[in-house]
C-alpha cells in the first residue's frame, strides 16, 4: 500500500519536473494567439504595442513555416524512394506536393495570411505595414515551395499590393518593391500563374487585361534612390513576361510609352543650348548613337560613352517593339 503510494507521488513529482517541449505547431499557434488578442483589446498606443511584442511573434511565426518546410524538404530528400508496381491510379508526385505541413495547414486554415495583408493594409498600428511587407516578402522568398497556387495567400497578397500602391502617403515604399520583386521572381519561375494578377476590363466596347504588378510600380519608375532602381527593375521583368494580355497592356493601356516620352523630353530640356553655329542637318551625330539600331542585342563598341545608357535602355525597347522600323535616312 505504501509503496504504490510512493510510487504514485514519484510518478507525479517526475511529470511535474519534466520539461516540457513545445512542438513548431505549438510555438505557431502561441504566436498567433499573442497577435490577435492584441487586435480584439484594440489597444493601439505605442506601449500597448511594445508589450504585447507583435513584431517578434510575427518574425517567429514565419520563421517557423520556413524552418518547417526546409525541414520536411530534407528528409524527403534523404528519404529513399520505396519502388512500386506501376498503377495507373496514382500520381504520387501530385498528391504528395498537395500535402502540407502542420503549421502551414494551421497557417492557411486560419486565413492568417489574409489577417496580416488587411492590417498592412491600414497600418495599424503605425509600423505594422512595412513589418508584414518585409516578413511576407522573405516568406515567400524563402519557402522551398511557391506558395502562390494557393488561393489563400495569392488573393490577400494581390489585395495587399494593390491597397498599399493606392495609399495617399505611402509608408514602406521600399519594402513594398522588395515584396514585388519577390512575387515577379516567383512568377517567372510560374509564368501560368501570372493571370492570378490580371484583371479584365470592359468599357465602351473596348476589353483589355489589366497587370497588377506593373499598374503598382509604374508611377516609382522615376523615382530615385533604391524604391525607384527596385520600380525600374520590376517594370523591365513585366515586360519579359510572354502573355498576350500582358504585353499589350503595357504597349497601349498602361500609359508607359506616355511617361516614358514626357520623361524623354524633360531630359533633353534639361540640356544646355547649342548655339546654332552651323545648320542643324551638318551636325555631326554623337559616336554613341547609331542612325539606325536593329536591336538585335549587339551594344555599341565599349569605348563609347552612351554604351552603359544603351543597354539599360535596350530590355525596354525591345519589349515594347522598338527597332521593327526601316531605318531612318538622316
Amino acid at each position: 500500500m505504501v509503496s504504490r503510494w510512493f510510487s504514485e507521488v514519484l510518478e507525479q513529482v517526475g511529470e511535474a519536473l519534466a520539461p516540457t517541449v513545445d512542438t513548431p505547431l505549438e510555438k505557431m499557434k502561441t504566436h498567433w494567439k499573442a497577435i490577435r488578442n492584441f487586435y480584439v483589446d484594440q489597444k493601439f498606443d505605442v506601449v500597448a504595442f511594445q508589450q504585447s511584442a507583435v513584431p517578434e511573434h510575427t518574425v517567429s511565426m514565419v520563421t517557423i513555416l520556413i524552418d518547417e518546410e526546409r525541414t520536411a524538404l530534407r528528409k524527403k530528400q534523404n528519404r529513399a524512394p520505396v519502388p512500386k508496381p506501376p498503377s495507373d491510379d496514382e500520381e504520387p508526385d501530385e498528391l504528395d506536393s498537395m500535402t502540407f505541413q502542420p503549421c502551414l495547414e494551421f497557417f492557411l486554415q486560419n486565413r492568417i495570411m489574409e489577417t496580416l495583408c488587411e492590417v498592412a493594409e491600414k497600418d495599424l498600428p503605425p509600423g505594422m505595414r512595412k513589418l508584414v511587407l518585409q516578413n511576407v516578402a522573405s516568406m515567400l522568398d524563402e519557402m522551398p515551395s511557391s506558395l502562390l497556387p494557393n488561393m489563400s495567400v495569392v488573393k490577400p497578397l494581390k489585395s495587399l499590393i494593390i491597397n498599399c500602391a493606392q495609399q495617399v502617403t505611402f509608408v514602406g515604399k521600399t519594402e513594398f518593391m522588395a515584396l514585388i520583386a519577390v512575387v515577379l521572381r516567383l512568377l517567372q519561375a510560374e509564368p501560368h500563374l501570372v493571370d492570378f494578377f490580371c484583371t479584365d476590363h470592359d468599357a465602351d466596347g473596348q476589353k483589355w487585361t489589366e497587370f497588377a504588378l506593373f499598374t503598382v510600380v509604374l508611377p516609382h519608375i522615376t523615382d530615385e534612390g533604391t524604391a525607384g532602381d527596385r520600380a525600374r527593375e520590376a517594370a523591365i521583368r513585366c515586360m519579359q513576361f510572354e502573355h498576350a494580355g500582358v504585353r499589350d497592356y503595357i504597349a497601349n493601356a498602361s500609359g508607359f510609352l506616355k511617361i516614358t516620352l514626357n520623361g524623354l523630353v524633360a531630359a533633353f530640356k534639361a540640356l544646355p543650348a547649342v548655339p546654332p553655329t552651323a545648320p542643324l542637318a551638318k551636325l555631326p551625330l554623337p559616336t554613341y548613337v547609331p542612325s539606325y539600331v536593329p536591336f538585335s542585342g549587339v551594344a555599341p563598341p565599349a569605348s563609347s560613352s552612351g554604351s552603359t545608357a544603351f543597354t539599360q535602355t535596350l530590355p525596354i525597347m525591345q519589349a515594347l517593339g522598338f527597332g521593327q522600323r526601316p531605318p531612318v535616312d538622316w
